[in-house]
Order: structure tokens, then sequence, then C-alpha cells
């Protein structure tokens, strides 16, 4: 009996491979119809089992509260709506662990309240890619390339160790009472990050972005941030606000600009066109370093 040759041998397996791998990638993927749409009307967990692919409609509609989405790794992908709606008045939901990517927004829960997003990224929203109402959390996500604002969540919110890049609009924007946290805010078409009143943003980057790097509102705390090489000012914030030890550095206008009756402890304010430092009337400002910046 003639042997088979060696190399027959591995064309065959890579054949069978290469079956096998389409396969299991068409096995992994759910096509979905509009009547097909996954709709949670009680609460518990849904875990998903495979990457969902909506055509028509979204993916998911959430009605009903304290419910928690598991993506388990998986990818939505949406053609024409958003990846998943949370319907006004919903609390207490949990979308963690997976990617969506949409023409319209990822996760669209602007009149759900508590709402709480984990884990998950999103690539290309043309809206935006996070809308949520008030007392969000978000945390360890990420928004690129989008045609819109990256993440918009509502007052009393908080947004940690997450990354917005390349956003056609802002980057992060919060409602008031808001706590942003370790974040990178960096290419976004606006400010990088915009904090209601009453805010705080702490121990983030904010660089290379088209409007100013950080807006603050009325009262805010601004503390241990980098702006860098933003077009216009580093950081803005309004009055009876706190900067404290805080960078601003290669922007377009000035380094920082702050209100009325506001205080600023620890600064280094380095080669940005405009001023280094313009404070308002009544302000403070102790331990600034200004150094290589333009004149009014």
């Amino acid at each position: 009996m003639k042997s088979i040759p060696a190399s027959c041998i591995a064309r065959v397996l890579a054949i069978v491979a290469c079956i096998l791998a389409v396969t299991l990638l068409g096995m992994g993927r759910k096509d979905l119809t509009n009547k097909q749409i996954i709709t949670v009307d009680k609460p518990g967990l849904l875990v998903i089992e495979r990457n969902l692919h909506a055509r028509h409609g979204p993916a998911i509609v959430v009605r009903q509260s304290w419910v928690t989405i598991d993506l388990g790794g998986h990818a939505i992908v949406c053609e024409k709506q958003p990846g998943i709606v949370i319907a006004p008045g919903v609390r207490g939901v949990t979308i963690r662990n997976g990617m969506i990517i949409s023409p319209s927004v990822g996760i669209d829960g602007s009149a759900a309240e508590m709402v709480s997003v984990q884990d998950v990224a999103l690539e290309r929203p043309v809206q935006a890619g996070i809308v949520l109402g008030a007392g969000a959390q978000v945390r360890g996500v990420r928004v690129w390339q989008g045609a819109g604002n990256g993440i918009v969540v509502g007052s009393r919110s908080v947004v940690s160790e997450t990354t917005v890049l390349a956003c056609a609009g802002v980057g992060i924007a919060t409602g008031a009472g808001s706590v942003v946290d370790r974040v990178v805010a960096g290419n976004n078409g606006d400010a990088g990050v915009s904090i209601g009143r009453g805010s705080a943003i702490v121990d983030s980057v904010a660089m290379s972005n088209i409007g100013p790097g950080v807006v603050a509102s009325y009262a805010c705390v601004v503390r241990t941030v980098t702006a860098k090489s933003n077009a216009t000012d580093g950081i803005v914030a309004d009055d009876g606000s706190i900067i404290e030890q805080c960078a601003a550095g290669d922007n377009g206008g000035d380094g920082v600009r702050i209100g009325a009756g506001s205080m600023v402890r620890g600064l280094s304010a380095r080669s940005n066109t405009g001023r280094g430092l313009v404070v308002g009337a009544q302000s403070r400002a102790s331990d600034v370093t200004e150094t290589n910046n333009g004149t009014p």
C-alpha cells in the first residue's frame, strides 16, 4: 500500500481546520430579526452565550428593574439601532463584560436610573457610546472612534477607570454631584471631560482634545489632573472651584482658567500658548509654577 505524502496530509488538515473555523464562527453568532429581540421583563441574571447580530432593531431591550446582563465576553453588533435599550423608569440594571458595535447609541438608558456598566468596550458609536440617567456607575469602559459624545451620565454618577478616545463630541460628560476618577480622555472633538455643578475629577488625563481638556462647572474640585496638548485651554473651572496638584502643558490656550472665589493649590503650567494661570476675582493661588507660557 502506497503511503500518503506528508505534504498532502498537511494540506488536508489545513483545509479541515479552515472549514471547522468557519463553522464555529457561524455557530457563535445569533442573527436577530425584529421578532427575536431579547426582551428582559423579569428581574435576575441574563447570560449571553454567543455573539448577537441585530439587523433592524436593538439586540436587547430591558423593561424590568434589578437585572444583570452578562455579555460573557461576546459582542453585540447592530446595524441600525442601539445595542441595548433600557426603558424609562427602570432602575438597578447592570451590564458587564463584552463589546457593542452600533451605528446609534451603544447603551441607551437616558431615562433609567442607577445603571451600572462594567468592563464593556464600545466601538464606533454614531450618536453616543453610553447615555445613562442619574446615579450611574461606569467602570472599566472603553469607547473609541465615536461620531458623537463618548459617555454621558446624569447627576450623582461615577465614571472610573475608563478611556474615551477619538470621539467627535465630548469624551465624558456628567451631571451635577458626580465623580470622575482615573480616566483618560484624548483626541476628542470637543472637551475631554465636562463635569456638572458640585462634581469632582481626580487622578485623570485629558490630552489632545479639540476643546478644553477639562471643563468644570460651579463649585467643582479638579485634583491631580493632567491636561496636555489640548487645542484650547487645559482646564476651565467656574466660580467657587478648587484646583489641586494639577499640571497643564502645551495647550493651545491658557493652561488653567478659574472663576471668581476659587482656589488653586499646586499647579505646574508650562509651554501653553496663552497664560499659565488666569484667576477670577477674590480667588487665591499658591504653590504655582509657570514656565514658558505665552502672554495675554
